[in-house]
């Protein structure tokens, strides 16, 4: 619309002193005097049309926003989703590893406990980050902190605890006495967050169907890549010659996952120095093909 309304006015502005300029009697135009005062009638109309592109433009802005505000002053709500704080291992992802994997037993502290056995997995370094994100939220967004506050959740612990570490934070920078700490219950979290989990849902089966090979494209895909994988995860300590195609490509969500937690965690590497930069770009590359096929 802007862009219409300016040419309009120089249509307009064109067309009123082009027939000026145009019914000026000269007499004879090939006279240096005549050119001159032709050029200068140009040059004339040239800083004319400038001025009026201008000033269309201006009027045409002060229309639009001369009295808006600042546009901070017009959000009324701010929905935000965020993914839970870095973790160690869900216990699913080393399902390709056998007990004594040193893949696996990374995970394990010095009296034994698997850092992976419950659903609280979250890192030191993931709380750090849900507080720090609260914290930066609650100074970008402090006038709707101030209104209401209010969250959902996946009911697995690393994710109830990354709100509530958020929202704290938000309470903290924004100045907000008694932020909700617990997620909004509707009987549906499982269902709503982890469908993929959720027995007798359409979505759980739709995933199971994908292990099994039961989607023809994932399990083209899955075959192609199979000697490959076999090859990666020998290097690991693993041979799984009879894993099924479609399971063996599914694993490499849970390789690309182990691989990221051990960047967080910093002190755990035997995967990503076992397996190598080419092998964990693969498992990179076939987790997103799968992620795909899933999402």
């Amino acid at each position: 619309l802007l862009k219409v309304e300016i040419k309009l006015h120089q249509s307009a502005a064109f067309a009123s002193h082009q027939s000026k300029a145009t019914s000026h009697s000269c007499g004879d135009r090939r006279r240096s005097g005549c050119r001159k005062k032709l050029q200068r009638q140009a040059a004339a109309l040239t800083r004319l049309l400038g001025r009026r592109r201008r000033a269309a433009m201006g009027q045409a802005l002060a229309a639009l926003c001369g009295n808006a505000k600042d546009p901070e002053d017009d959000v009324v709500g701010v929905s935000i989703l965020f993914r839970h704080g870095a973790r160690f291992p869900n216990k699913a992802e080393l399902d390709a590893f056998s007990s004594t994997n040193a893949v696996r037993t990374q995970w394990h502290t010095e009296s034994c406990d698997a850092l992976y056995a419950t659903d609280n997995n979250m890192t030191d370094t993931g709380r750090d980050q849900m507080t720090a994100l609260g914290e930066s939220l609650g100074g970008k967004y402090a006038a709707q902190a101030a209104r209401e506050l209010r969250w959902e959740s996946s009911p697995a612990g690393r994710c109830v605890e990354s709100g509530a570490l958020c929202l704290a934070g938000v309470a903290r920078s924004a100045n907000v006495d008694r932020p909700p700490l617990s997620p909004v219950e509707d009987g549906a979290r499982a269902a709503t967050f982890k469908a993929w989990d959720a027995k007798g849902t359409a979505y759980k089966e739709l995933v199971d169907g994908l292990k099994r090979g039961d989607d023809a494209a994932f399990n083209a895909t899955a075959r192609s890549r199979r000697g490959a994988l076999e090859r990666a995860y020998l290097k690991l300590g693993e041979d799984h010659g009879s894993v099924g195609d479609a399971q063996l490509l599914y694993w490499s969500c849970y390789a690309h996952c182990l691989a990221e937690a051990e960047a967080y965690d910093g002190a755990r590497d035997v995967l990503t120095k076992s397996a190598g930069p080419e092998a964990l770009e693969a498992f990179e590359a076939d987790a997103r093909n799968t992620w795909g096929r899933r999402f």
